[in-house]
């Protein structure tokens, strides 16, 4: 029985693995439990003694930072533009150009917005650095007449909570590569089931990120307690597909085109209703997809509009604070990182997701003019 049921999963994943690979333009895919399996693999195949340097984005979610350090690898950062919040070209070919051991570099298209991608591949070709092109928050994308994870040496996609198709969990590798393919998919066959505590430690995980941000609000040297977590809940990040996922991925594939037409719906309409209040638009591109609608306000006043619309019962983040303070004390990262630093300070994450409304999106638009209103007769 077990044998058969295992018989069915795989061919249900190479189902789902077949249309990733045809939509994406990819020759291989290899699905697993959640997007940051898939790099943890990657970064387990291609860890090299002397090149042991994976470049992240400064500015980025902590995922990519914990798996990269389970496999091995020691961490350097670039700064991002301050127009988008994706990867600066420009810094990262002098910070290639400066440490001969980088193994690979990996990009994200952030908040949906194509990056850079041809510049960069361009880059990254020239140093024989491996292009890990991270399409997490921009499913779904297109850029150069192609989609998001067409172009660099490796593609990750994730179908976990937030993302733009929301299966709950799941993700996937896609490449051109053959030898690399059948390396990572050998591996991927030892992975081991979701752990039954995993629910349980994603839940103490949350409880402790949040305990200790306030703090490292304050005290920016405290977010390395946070990046240690990582090290703290190994098995979370490691397991391999199930049946119910893969499920729940192929619906969601099904509705992906309707997603995306809402996502950019609902953008539009903070476009619209926000024009004319002091706010700064980040760079977007019809192309893209957006994983959230952003916006910076100015340092001082972004903390109390993000309490204002809270309380107010909107949905607002401001996704992401800087990533290298939670991996290194570095008093000087915020004039290393300028970009980093301007996005941490004034980001405003607004949701655009199946559960928004242009009703909802209008609300959200007056109570942010009200609160900005109140906040700059305050300054």
């Amino acid at each position: 029985m077990a044998a058969r049921s295992r018989r069915g999963l795989m061919a249900s994943a190479a189902h789902l693995e077949n249309r990733l690979a045809a939509l994406i333009g990819r020759k291989h895919c290899i699905a697993v439990g959640r997007g940051a399996t898939a790099l943890w693999l990657l970064f387990r195949t291609i860890r090299d003694a002397k090149r042991n340097v994976l470049v992240l984005p400064a500015t980025l979610c902590l995922s990519p930072a914990f798996v990269a350090q389970l496999a091995g690898f020691q961490l350097e950062f670039c700064d991002v533009e301050r127009a988008t919040g994706n990867l600066s070209p420009e810094k990262l070919e002098r910070l290639l150009a400066s440490n001969s051991s980088i193994r690979a570099v990996l990009l994200a298209h952030l908040y949906g917005q194509p990056a850079k991608i041809k510049q960069i591949k361009a880059i990254c070709s020239a140093f024989d650095v491996l292009l890990i092109e991270d399409v997490a928050q921009a499913f779904g994308a297109t850029t150069e007449g192609r989609m998001a994870g067409a172009f660099g040496d490796v593609a990750i996609l994730s179908f976990g909570h937030t993302k733009i198709l929301d299966a709950g969990g799941g993700g996937a590798l896609l490449t051109d590569d053959d030898a690399l393919a059948n390396e990572i998919r050998s591996a991927s066959r030892d992975l081991p089931g979701q752990h039954p505590e995993s629910a349980s430690w994603s839940d103490d995980y949350r409880k402790a990120y949040y305990a200790l941000a306030p703090l490292a609000e304050q005290q920016t040297r405290l977010r390395t307690l946070i990046g240690a977590l990582g090290a703290v809940f190994p098995q979370m990040y490691v397991y391999r597909l199930d049946d119910p996922l893969v499920e729940r991925i192929e619906h969601q594939l099904d509705q992906m085109d309707r997603e995306i037409d809402h996502r950019r719906a609902m953008a539009d309409g903070y476009a619209e209703g926000l024009c004319g209040l002091p706010v700064s638009f980040l760079n977007t591109d019809r192309e893209g997809v957006p994983w959230r609608f952003n916006i910076k306000l100015q340092r001082q006043w972004r903390n109390a509009a993000l309490t204002s619309l809270r309380n107010e019962k909107f949905d607002a983040s401001s996704w992401y604070p800087a990533l290298p303070p939670f991996f290194r004390f570095d008093d000087e990262w915020e004039e290393k990182y300028p970009g980093t630093a301007d996005i941490e300070a004034g980001i405003v994450n607004l949701w655009v997701d199946s559960s928004t409304t242009r009703s909802r999106v209008a609300a959200c638009c007056q109570s942010l003019a009200r609160s900005l209103d109140r906040i700059s007769g305050k300054a």
